[in-house]
């Protein structure tokens, strides 16, 4: 296993221009999606990113596979800057990279029986130069998600497989180029709790069978401690706290990871312990012009400071860090 990650993402930044108003038609509204994010993807690790909806993560996904270019940051894969587009640049760079998303059935051609779908890839990228080692390979990558008997799967339409088994053929086809890293954006969000498990545990043997670097996108980080070695959480663009999975879940520091663990469902009643909801703290996203932290209306620890200066990243113990005003010098080690 190589000492460096395979992708890094460096201060990365998406802005997205809006519609004008008819109420201020003259002034270009813009929208920070992603706001200076850095990243590390290691071979044979799970990384964990965790936030609500509208937090940037499919974004920051987007940015990461490709499908979007950053308005600013830089993207490198074993150490080499990469800026792709379309063609065949784009091309080398998703044999390397590869995404799952979040609605397996959207995501596959529902004209294309199994086999199809899964084969295609093999023929665009010309992994193999027969139809026969093709079609092993088709077989092989079936099995690899738990689909057996492969002959079985191959000859089904998207729509004669449930969501789980769809979710494992939309795997199989990421897998089908060898990548390098695998990034699934809400991979489970879609699908019931029993199969959610087990979609996870396909990718985590995937992960560990193949050495992959592995990108796990959620809203519920109860499941990102399950699988994950690492887990940032992300608000409004920025991350705002990062560290090894049992630090940040077990000695959350920021309060938006506060509240994420708070509101996370009680597994007898299904309901979050204490009525707490991250959509509490909702924010879609924040424009150029907003200063200070993006939590402080939400946040009950809230000062002055907050409101007139973006807080700083502060490193904590055992790998772990918070962009916080708590947890600055300055004030001291907070109360409680």
């Amino acid at each position: 296993m190589p000492d460096g990650p395979v992708l890094e993402a460096s201060e990365l930044t998406k802005i997205f221009r809006l519609p004008r108003t008819a109420a201020n038609p003259l002034r270009q509204q813009t929208l920070r999606a992603v706001d200076g994010v850095s990243m590390q993807l290691f071979a044979g690790a799970t990384a964990a990113l965790v936030g609500q909806s509208g937090s940037g993560k499919s974004t920051l996904v987007r940015l990461l596979s490709q499908l979007e270019h950053p308005t600013s940051g830089t993207i490198r894969i074993n150490g080499e800057e990469v800026s792709a587009s379309w063609g065949r640049s784009y091309r080398r760079y998703t044999e390397q990279v590869q995404i799952v998303l979040q609605d397996p059935y959207a995501s596959l051609n529902p004209g294309f029986r199994v086999g199809r779908s899964v084969r295609r890839p093999l023929e665009i990228h010309k992994v193999h130069k027969t139809r026969a080692e093709r079609e092993a390979a088709v077989r092989q990558l079936l099995e690899q998600v738990k689909l057996t008997p492969p002959e079985f799967y191959a000859s089904k339409f998207p729509h004669e497989l449930s969501g789980g088994q769809r979710q494992r053929v939309a795997i199989a086809r990421s897998l089908a180029v060898n990548p390098k890293v695998l990034l699934a954006d809400e991979p489970v969000s879609m699908l019931d709790v029993s199969v959610k498990v087990e979609i996870l545990r396909v990718l985590n043997e995937c992960r560990e069978n193949l050495g992959l670097a592995l990108l796990y996108v959620t809203h519920d980080i109860a499941s990102a401690r399950w699988c994950a070695d690492t887990i940032s959480v992300m608000y409004a663009g920025q991350i705002v706290e990062s560290g090894p999975a049992e630090e940040v879940t077990q000695r959350a520091r920021h309060p938006y990871t506060q509240l994420l663990i708070r509101s996370t469902p009680d597994p007898a009643s299904g309901q979050p312990a204490n009525g707490a909801k991250p959509e509490d703290g909702v924010t879609q996203g924040s424009a150029p012009e907003t200063v200070g932290c993006r939590f402080r209306a939400n946040c009950p620890s809230a000062m002055a400071k907050c409101a007139a200066d973006e807080p700083p990243v502060v490193p904590l113990s055992a790998g772990q860090w918070v962009r916080c005003w708590l947890y600055a010098p300055e004030n001291g080690p907070p109360a409680g």
